[in-house]
């Protein structure tokens, strides 16, 4: 599943993006959940609430009514987000070469229709795939979520007697499960993850300190070290 957020005044148009969502995600094989916002500080107010998930794409207008969306986009790069995709949606062609300071992915020209905006974000779903060193694809609940993985802080196996599912993601806005092995996990990922432990990954950017035989992460957990894994931990941390 795809996060996505759709910064656009104009009710016609947002109307028109949600129903070419919802035509696209029929056809399959992608899925999304879109996060209207409304104001500069809608947008603003959920990138500070650490429970909320980040969208991996933003759709936005330029010409808002009190702000402009490049100088939007402009904050979010220096302050919030330097990974999100951002897509500017405007009937201003004027801002293209500014788009480019704020690394816009995609400028879309109003009016698009359903042929023009079904290929732009096939690209982009194909795009954000392809990220395995910014996103990490699980599959829980039937369904591809793309966790960051800067907001990782640790995977661990866990025993479920009412699921299938055996592992667990902490993020610093809630837990995923889903099916799968670490040794699987820690294939796919790279630094700054590490298998310290048989049933445990930590981001390593997530951890505090190191004692004796186990690691504090930042949420104050206490992560067990193996003993074949303390002078990796060790030689992590003195790096990181």
């Amino acid at each position: 599943m795809f996060q996505i957020g759709i910064y656009e005044e104009n009710t016609i148009d947002l109307k028109k993006l949600h129903e070419f969502f919802i035509r696209l995600e029929n056809k399959g094989p992608y899925s999304f959940k879109l996060s209207n916002f409304f104001s500069e500080d809608d947008l603003i107010t959920h990138y500070k609430n650490p429970e909320k998930i980040k969208p991996q794409v933003i759709i936005m207008n330029i010409k808002l009514s009190t702000c402009n969306g490049i100088d939007i986009a402009s904050k979010i790069r220096k302050y919030y987000d330097q990974e999100v995709l951002i897509v500017f949606h405007t009937n201003y062609i004027e801002y293209i070469m500014r788009s480019f300071d704020v690394q816009a992915f995609q400028y879309w020209l109003k009016p698009i229709n359903y042929s023009f905006f079904e290929q732009k974000m096939l690209l982009i779903c194909k795009h954000i795939y392809s990220l395995k060193s910014i996103f990490f694809p699980v599959k829980a609940d039937g369904d591809y979520l793309f966790v960051r993985c800067a907001d990782i802080m640790y995977i661990r196996t866990i025993k479920c007697q009412n699921s299938s599912n055996n592992i667990e993601i902490t993020t610093k806005s809630g837990t995923i499960l889903f099916t799968g092995t670490l040794l699987k996990c820690i294939a796919e990922l790279q630094h700054p993850f590490y298998l310290i432990h048989r049933s445990f990954i930590i981001n390593i950017n997530h951890a505090l300190k190191i004692r004796s035989n186990y690691v504090v992460m930042n949420n104050g957990e206490e992560i067990p070290i193996g003993k074949s894994k303390t002078k990796t931990v060790k030689l992590a941390l003195s790096y990181s």
